[in-house]
Order: C-alpha cells, then structure tokens, then sequence
C-alpha cells in the first residue's frame, strides 16, 4: 500500500514504514497539536498534523483499516457469471491477481493497489 502525506509531498510504501503519532520532541516542527510521524531508510518526517490526540488515532486506525481490506481470496467457479465480472472489475482497479492451480486456477488471491493519502485535520471526525 501507498501512503501520501496530509500535504502530498511525500509518498512512501506501508509495509517498509514505521507510523507513530509525535511525543514531546516532535514539538520542534509545530508547537500546537498532533503529528503523525513516519520513519523510513533511517529517517523520520512529519506526514499529518491533528488537533486533538482523538483525531489521529482515529486515523491510524484508518491506516490500519484501509491496509488490511486492501487483499481477498476469491474462489472461482467459472461457470459462475458473477465470478467473472467481479474479476473485471478487479483487474481494472489494477489489482495483483494470483491464482493457484496449473490449468485451471481454484481460486484468485486478488491485492488492491491501495493509496491512502493523510486527510485534512477538518475532515476527521470523532
């Protein structure tokens, strides 16, 4: 999955980046509020900002959450239409399909190409 900071300056790769929202040091970058830092390749930047601690856990959550619903399994019965067009859409929402099986795959492991970009502070709610 893709991260792209509040700002949209910075993207980076999920599964190769540590998130942690900022303690008292983080301070130095902006005196009021709550960042969210990411540490990658040894280094740390401030990705978001919210105004209330409440807020961005709610959007570590939504990390986490967009994260996880980004891969499902799929089995496959040909016969079905329903299998084939959901594998449409998958395939045009540039999703990874995997399939096991040599001639006749048993299923598709399908992974979204998921970008999740930081929202705006007023566009978090509690």
């Amino acid at each position: 999955m893709r991260l792209i900071s509040q700002d949209g300056y910075s993207d980076f790769q999920y599964e190769n980046t540590m998130l942690e929202v900022g303690c008292i040091d983080a301070y130095k970058y902006k005196p009021e509020g709550y960042p969210i830092f990411a540490t990658f390749h040894n280094q740390t930047i401030s990705i978001a900002h919210y105004s209330s601690l409440e807020k961005c856990l709610k959007v570590m959550e939504m990390v986490r959450s967009a994260y996880t619903g980004s891969s499902l399994t799929v089995f496959k019965d040909y016969s079905m239409e329903e299998t084939k067009e959901f594998m449409e859409v998958m395939k045009k929402s540039n999703a990874v399909i995997l399939e096991s099986g040599n001639k006749q795959p048993e299923f598709h492991h399908c992974v979204v190409n998921t970008v999740f970009q930081f929202p705006q502070d007023e566009d978090v709610t509690i």
